[in-house]
């Protein structure tokens, strides 16, 4: 679908399609990482939809390419978080906390997707008490019924439904389609959303749309932590699921509940804690810090973007030499933490618990 040609930052037209290039991101880990269930792999790279927009996205020789309809590059722009480098953001940490820049080294260009608020807070419904793949195949059997269909060169995707459509569809169809308990979350949610409740997160303050979102049926502390980490610029948000908390407690030594967990990380990491939370969750249930800063349970995805060029989520020099000079104790403490780790997909399902 790309011929890789064009410079970095070029923008080529032709036909009503619209596809740039910028420098690589650790697309494997941002689209495979449990943050969206709208991708399937697809021609080298990716084919998925969002807000009824369609796209494909792949990497090769230090670039990632975005092939989308002519107009919609801003959207995917915003949703793949192009124009934030993370490891300038991260580098004030550099020195005081070597295991995030560990987990950074190990993961250049992870990203922060921008969703669609809607979808954001379906595909966590969903995920509740879920695994990755029957979360994505509950995600995708909705799309295929209630969705639009979207044709696009050669490929028939549906988009996720709009909450008037959702809110239309018999419980009992969404409950053949997999969702069981979680039916009739979607539904009074799609009828409330439909109905005018407000999804303009990023208007209000981090607590004020945390509290907000808790409102709608099905999302609690977390589920509603992670809508606004994936979909929203609340950089505050920091979901805490058993990896989350395994870190927080056998990495950096806090304790109490998964709210107290979470405020210590938050008063730690301030409007980064989200950013640093995806790093941390990524190198945890990879199997950072098991001795040779790469995981070893064979699914990690360290070297899917080996086209990257390692210039965004890196953090210098100076967390090379903060992570090297790591001591015994913390050292110790990251690979009992992650020792328990098995494979990226049972990690994944884990944290969607």
């Amino acid at each position: 679908m790309a011929d890789g040609k064009g410079g970095i930052g070029e923008i080529n037209e032709a036909d009503g399609i619209e596809e740039f290039r910028e420098r690589a991101i650790h697309l494997d880990g941002t689209l495979a990482s449990g943050q969206t269930f709208a991708f399937v792999p697809h021609n080298g790279g990716y084919l998925g939809i969002a807000g009824e927009k369609p796209v494909w996205v792949s990497e090769a020789g230090g670039a990632l390419t975005v092939r989308c309809r002519r107009g919609d590059a801003p959207f995917w722009r915003g949703y793949f978080d192009l124009d934030r480098q993370y490891g300038d953001l991260l580098e004030p940490f550099a020195r005081s906390d070597p295991m995030l820049a560990a987990c950074a080294r190990a993961y250049p260009g992870m990203k922060l997707l921008r969703q669609p608020v809607w979808e954001a807070v379906n595909e966590f419904i969903i995920s509740a008490n879920n695994n990755q793949k029957r979360i994505e195949r509950i995600y995708r059997g909705i799309s295929a019924r209630f969705g639009r269909l979207v044709e696009w060169e050669g490929q028939a995707l549906h988009a996720y439904p709009s909450p008037q459509a959702l809110a239309a569809a018999p419980v009992e169809a969404l409950r053949e389609l997999g969702a069981g308990y979680r039916a009739p979350y979607l539904a009074e949610t799609a009828s409330m959303i439909a109905g005018g409740f407000p999804l303009d997160l990023d208007a209000m303050g981090y607590d004020d749309a945390l509290k907000h979102l808790m409102r709608l049926r099905g999302v609690g502390e977390k589920v509603a932590d992670c809508v606004l980490l994936f979909s929203t610029r609340h950089g505050r948000a920091f979901p805490v699921d058993v990896w989350m908390e395994r870190v927080m407690t056998e990495w950096y030594g806090e304790t109490g509940s998964r709210h107290e967990l979470k405020r210590a990380a938050q008063e730690k990491y301030g409007e980064l804690a989200g950013i640093a939370q995806q790093y941390l969750f990524h190198g945890a249930r990879t199997g950072i810090g098991k001795g040779d800063g790469i995981g070893n349970d064979g699914n990690s995805n360290s070297s899917s973007s080996s086209s990257n060029d390692g210039s965004d989520g890196n953090i210098g020099t100076a967390a090379t030499a903060s992570a090297t000079a790591a001591t015994a104790t913390t050292a110790a403490t990251a690979a009992t933490a992650i020792a328990t780790a098995t494979a990226t997909t049972a990690a994944t399902a884990a944290r969607l618990k």
